[in-house]
């Protein structure tokens, strides 16, 4: 039973942090996007990777510190892990942008909540090794 209580508060304080990653990778990709004029489907990816790098580095720390696993070697695992939610993120930007006509942004967080918890338990499992 601790453990799954152990467990539910990670999940608790990882959504914390990936809601607190997700608002910056808005503030990000509107930026970039109004002020540096870039597509926006660039400006939601670059947008994305500098974020969820900031999001590594708090995970790591906050979350994931009893992982045994090298830094450098964890961060690969959770760029890959990363790059398939960005896939994710980015079909749904896409298709709710330009099917079905939502403003990207709008678009960008339901790939946002479309993403998340998968890459929970693969960057748990894969990345840090603690399930």
């Amino acid at each position: 039973m601790r453990y799954l209580r152990k467990r539910i508060r990670e999940l608790e304080l990882y959504g914390f942090l990936g809601l607190l990653a997700f608002g910056l990778s808005l503030v990000f990709a509107f930026v970039l996007e109004k002020y540096f004029s870039i597509y926006y489907l660039w400006a939601v990816s670059l947008a994305f990777f500098l974020a969820t790098s900031i999001n590594y580095l708090l995970d790591e720390r906050l979350i994931f510190a009893k992982s045994h696993v090298p830094i450098g070697q964890s961060y690969i695992h959770w760029i890959l892990i990363e790059i398939a939610a960005l896939a994710i993120i980015v079909g749904v930007t896409f298709f709710g942008t330009e099917v079905l006509g939502l403003y990207f942004l709008i678009a960008r967080v339901l790939g946002g909540i479309t993403s998340v918890m998968l890459a929970y338990f693969l960057e748990a499992r894969f990345a840090f090794r603690v399930l």
